[in-house]
């Protein structure tokens, strides 16, 4: 048996940033956007907008936006930390600070993330995925681009506090030069997309709480 006399120092053992590259890999499309909205639901979100954007028929980003109670700058930072360990009640879906950058980095090598508190100054922080898998650097963004997200999130889901994810820079989707397999391979994803969400979050949409 190994006793306190036999210990002869103690080291701390830092993750390493290469775990980043194996975030999310069980992760679906629909599985990987469902996280992203337990966290808005989290958030005592009520209306949730999820948007596919294109360019030339192919899909190149896609935003979540919700008009929950938003983050502060301490929060926004906290939320892009591997592992962060915020305090949870019950009801809250996710419990590891994993879920965010699992669910991003499954799909995308850009996540970016736009907040605001009802109250606070607007914020913004972004992650490139190579630049994460290095050394878990984070891009602390300017706060006039901040206030802009935030007027657009208005525009979409009525609010300015509330917070946008934003991934970009996609992988894992049609890549093809027939545009018109590219128009179905999107109709077939947001249909199953709408599917996924609708069974997981059937309650939250029957009972009125949530609209997505």
């Amino acid at each position: 048996m190994v006793g306190e006399s036999d210990v002869v120092d103690r080291i701390r053992l830092a993750p390493d940033a290469g775990l980043v590259k194996s975030l999310g890999a069980n992760h679906t499309l629909e599985s990987a956007i469902a996280d992203i909205v337990d966290n808005c639901v989290d958030a005592d979100a009520s209306d949730v907008a999820v948007r596919l954007l294109t360019d030339h028929d192919r899909l190149v980003q896609i935003e979540v936006i919700d008009n929950g109670r938003g983050m502060n700058d301490k929060a926004a930072t906290a939320a892009m930390t591997i592992g962060h360990q915020r305090e949870y009640v019950e009801t809250d879906l996710g419990h590891f600070g994993m879920g965010l950058k699992a669910a991003s980095f499954a799909h995308c090598d850009v996540l970016t993330v736009w907040s605001k508190t009802a109250n606070g100054a607007p914020v913004g922080r972004r992650i490139r995925r190579a630049d994460f898998s290095k050394d878990f650097s984070c891009e602390v963004l300017a706060t006039d681009r901040a206030a802009a997200a935030a007027a657009e999130r208005a525009k979409i889901v009525g609010s300015e506090s509330g917070t946008s994810v934003i991934w970009s820079d996609l992988r894992n989707t049609y890549r093809g030069k027939n545009a018109a397999e590219a128009r179905e391979w999107l109709a077939t994803a947001e249909q199953s997309l709408r599917s996924h969400l609708g069974l997981v979050f059937h309650r939250l949409i029957e009972e009125g709480r949530l609209s997505i």
